[in-house]
């Protein structure tokens, strides 16, 4: 049993000796938590981007004023965050779905499209007989 609940280890074959090796490897996620906050261009595209920030912005909070614009930035940052994970997470996902499905709409068109010219043909092929 270990101590450290990030840590797990395997206990390995004996090979050359009557101890057998021991390998461990750390399963918490190394992204540091501080992780710097970024802008994202695309926020400003997105017609509920001003309103959120409006909104945050505007809620009471009680502070000098530099403290003041200090508390509510860090709040706007950790609002934020959370909007864009809500709103943008996935967004690769649905993409690769989409064009998926288009592939396979256009896949179904072409082979319409072939069957109504077999058709076609088909049917010159009987006039002329």
């Amino acid at each position: 049993m270990l101590a450290n609940p990030n840590w797990r280890c395997k206990i390995l074959q004996r090979k050359f000796s009557d101890h057998s090796p021991v390998m461990g490897w750390c399963i918490k996620d190394t992204r540091p938590e501080n992780v710097p906050f970024r802008f994202r261009k695309i926020w400003l595209e997105h017609n509920q981007f001003m309103h959120m920030v409006k909104q945050s912005w505007s809620e009471p909070m009680c502070d000098g004023p530099i403290r003041l614009v200090m508390r509510k930035l860090k709040r706007l940052k950790s609002t934020l965050k959370a909007w864009h994970k809500n709103t943008y997470w996935g967004t690769r996902d649905q993409i690769a779905q989409a064009n998926k499905t288009l592939k396979d709409i256009q896949k179904q068109q072409e082979q319409e499209s072939f069957e109504s010219q077999r058709h076609l043909e088909e049917m010159e092929t009987e006039k002329i007989c």
